[in-house]
């Protein structure tokens, strides 16, 4: 194009929480049916709604002020807030037949749901791509980002966690009643004087978001150029590099006033990491037909990648003034530092053949060598294949437009992080006698550590029909892993925590289709579908060598753990049931109370089947486009509801409140229990199960969810006529709109104890939330 082509992008998006919680409403804060009789006895109740039935009766609360006796059901929604985001790009961009290029800058600012967070990130991109002449070309780009966050919340655990706190706020309690005294205007969220629980471990949800502190700012540049020279039309050779930078800093603080420190005023912990990776190669491509019928194209290449991360920090434990953050005045100030190095070297080359447009062969072969695993191992060599028939070359048909089968096989090789091959040792900040202390990780090495290696075959199917109105992709796979790099726990009797190993084989095996048609293909109104589904079984085939299943992560509660099974699917959440007698009744102890009984695997946390139905229209200017997806087969166990049964938050600890529980099952003796549960003694039936039992609390994670709809108008270009505007669009759009089946009791099924690979738990996390938003696209 002639000139400047200028792109401006506005987009405003407004999110608010999605709030499942239904806690029962009957029953307020206190312990054993009765009402807290002083403030002390409200500190004592906490968390707890095991109280008196919800009479309106004037009753004091944890700070000394009597509030009504009465149902809260706006705690969530008056703590989170509404948050935005606000994110603008504006691009220019031109070239010839010699050089283009592009040049945009990205602002975004963002408010969260969650008190006091925010988050502000910029971009700039600058790229070129050149012709100097027939045989010299190449490319070039920058991006530059930087990025600040002040206050990322805490999540999974209570303490410093504010939306821990707020989840499990018993019945008759307000979350405005913590905010607490003002301190003559100058701080409200001082100190934790506003506790609400003796438990020190539960963190006043306000003093959680405007006293701890974490903070991160992130600024990372991202640069690239390759040169391409043409020795003829069918021979060339290209130069690529390319570097990778960035910073990193954290500032977290535990401030000053917190419950659940022994002494001193607060904790500090600053960080500093500097991390560089470079990659170069080059590539030698050979791009000929042979023959009329008959073409070939080969390359051969090598690539060097290297990567060094340096890492500063200093903890400063204890300080010893108030709200002076500095690790300097710490009475223990512990520095670190680590450094990192890696390396990978690689040679490859692949080669494909094509018929007459219609039969393709393509092979691939390549060699890496690792630094980061055992010397005996460090080379991997992975090759693949893969050809495909383009059968609508020889099938004519008027309504085939196109069709192709494909198969492919492959292998590919991978490392991990550095230093896990032998015992590196290494000084202590801690000191006897002023003298440092020598000391080494608590990881055990691994001397024979493998790459990981992973093969897979694949066989697809693509159609076109009636003029490309009907398109379909199919494939079915098989992908076996193995050696994967993983950190194993092991017994604390052995000096270390964890063990470096090869776990053994994984495999997957799947179905996945994409159908797409053009319902309507009118010149007014156009309506098209796609519909994708996949099914994916994975089964863990070996582990380490005489292991039977490898634990990965655990709920806070522990009555539930999500570990790899040998002949069961990958992440197996496995929790405690009712301890039962040969007949399958639950056993109860002398009190009444069930008691506990064995592991047991209740079912994968990953979804097997998942897929997404998506509607696209057209009509003059309007657009609308509607997403759903959905996910089958997954479990998840829910912290959130077993803490309910504890805290008698929970609907189903209502029954017996009043009469008590009859007996159930059999007794450890194996006679019929006839104990009966008097009603002050029902929270102890409750909280055994909610502390005790994991299984009841394991609940089916499928669902399916109105995820997007957005509806665009294209401002008629007879308005634009007289100015430098070439196109205006206009768009609203919504995600996580609605939920149109779960079964997952006060929670959504996708959340997640954290960002680890705890797939299937969940517990005190940011609720789901709902987010709406304008969009503005203008062309010059």
């Amino acid at each position: 194009g002639k000139g400047i082509g200028v792109e401006f992008n506005s987009n405003l998006v407004f999110e608010n929480i999605r709030n499942y919680l239904d806690p029962q409403q009957q029953y307020g804060q206190g312990l054993r049916g009765n009402k807290p009789s002083n403030a002390d006895a409200a500190r004592t109740a906490g968390l707890s709604s095991w109280g008196a039935k919800l009479d309106g009766s004037s009753v004091m609360q944890f700070d000394g002020v009597s509030r009504p006796y009465s149902a809260q059901s706006t705690n969530l929604n008056d703590y989170y807030k509404t948050g935005m985001t606000f994110t603008n790009t504006l691009s220019l961009g031109g070239g010839n037949e010699n050089i283009n290029y592009r040049i945009s800058l990205s602002d975004l600012s963002n408010s969260s749901v969650y008190q006091n967070t925010t988050l502000d990130r910029k971009i700039f991109n600058a790229s070129t791509s050149f012709k100097l002449n027939e045989s010299i070309s190449g490319d070039a780009s920058i991006i530059y980002t930087t990025e600040n966050s002040s206050n990322r919340p805490g999540q999974s655990d209570a303490p410093g966690n504010g939306n821990f706190a707020i989840t499990f706020l018993p019945t008759s309690l307000n979350a405005s009643s913590l905010l607490g005294p003002n301190n003559n205007g100058t701080d409200k969220y001082y100190n934790e004087l506003t506790n609400f629980t003796d438990n020190v471990y539960t963190t006043n949800p306000y003093f959680a978001a405007y006293k701890f502190l974490n903070e991160t700012q992130k600024d990372r540049i991202i640069a690239s150029t390759s040169l391409k020279y043409a020795f003829t039309d069918w021979l060339s050779l290209q130069a690529r590099v390319g570097q990778d930078f960035y910073t990193f800093r954290g500032n977290s603080i535990t401030p000053s006033g917190t419950a659940y420190l022994a002494s001193g005023f607060g904790n500090v912990n600053k960080t500093s990491q500097t991390t560089s990776e470079v990659n170069a190669d080059a590539l030698l491509t050979f791009d000929k037909n042979l023959t009329e019928d008959i073409a070939l194209t080969a390359s051969v290449g090598g690539n060097i990648r290297k990567g060094r991360t340096e890492q500063y920090g200093v903890a400063g434990n204890t300080l010893v003034f108030p709200n002076i953050y500095n690790p300097q005045y710490a009475i223990s100030s512990v520095p670190s530092y680590r450094i990192f190095q890696k390396e990978i070297q690689s040679v490859y080359g692949s080669i494909e053949l094509s018929f007459q447009e219609m039969l393709f062969l393509n092979a691939t072969a390549r060699n890496d060598w690792f630094s980061t695993v055992a010397k005996d191992n460090y080379s991997y060599f992975y090759p693949s294949v893969s050809a495909s028939f383009v059968f609508s070359e020889v099938l004519k048909a008027d309504w085939l437009t196109f069709g192709k089968l494909r198969v492919a096989y492959a292998n590919v090789g991978g490392d991990t992080d550095p230093y896990a091959t032998k015992l590196y040792y290494n000084i202590n900040a801690a000191k006897i006698n002023g003298n440092p202390i020598g000391g080494f990780d608590n990881i055990v090495p691994n001397t024979t550590l493998k790459p990981l290696a992973v093969s897979e075959i694949e066989a697809g199917l693509e159609l076109k029909l009636f003029d490309a109105r009907l398109t379909l992709d199919a494939a079915w796979y098989q992908k076996d892993t193995r050696n994967e790099i993983v950190t194993a726990t092991v017994s604390g009797t052995s000096g270390f925590q964890s063990a470096i190993i090869n776990n053994g084989q994984l495999q997957n095996t799947g179905f996945e289709f994409l159908l797409s048609g053009k319902i309507i293909d009118d010149k007014d109104f156009k309506w098209t579908s796609s519909l994708n589904f996949s099914v994916n079984n994975n089964t863990v085939i070996a582990l380490a060598e005489g292991q039977k299943s490898l634990s990965i992560a655990q709920s806070r509660t522990l009555t539930a753990f999500v570990q790899h099974r040998v002949g069961e699917p990958f992440a197996q959440i496995v929790a405690f049931d009712y301890a039962r007698d040969k007949a399958g009744s639950i056993i109860y102890d002398a009190d009444g109370l069930p008691k506990q009984g064995e592991l047991v695997s209740m079912g994968t946390g990953v979804h097997p089947y998942t897929g997404g139905w998506e509607n696209e229209f057209h009509f003059g200017n309007f657009s609308l486009n509607a997403l759903i997806d959905f996910k089958f087969g997954g479990k998840i166990f829910s912290a959130t509801n077993a803490y309910m049964y504890q805290f008698g938050l929970h609907k189903e600890t209502l029954p017996g409140r009043d009469g008590g529980i009859t007996g159930v099952g059999v007794t450890e003796d194996g006679k019929p229990n006839t104990k009966l549960v008097t009603a002050d003694k029902v929270q102890d039936y409750y909280g055994r199960i909610g502390s005790q039992i994991g299984t009841p609390f394991v609940y089916d994670a499928s669902f399916i969810k109105l995820r997007q709809v957005s509806i665009g108008y294209d401002l008629p270009t007879s308005l634009f006529e007289n100015s430098p505007i070439k196109r205006l669009t206009l768009s609203l759009v919504g995600r996580n709109l609605l939920i149109l089946m779960k079964n997952t009791p006060n929670i959504d099924p996708e959340t997640n104890i954290n960002t680890t690979n705890a797939q299937g738990l969940e517990l005190g996390g940011i609720p789901p939330t709902r987010t709406f938003g304008f969009n503005l696209n203008v062309k010059f």
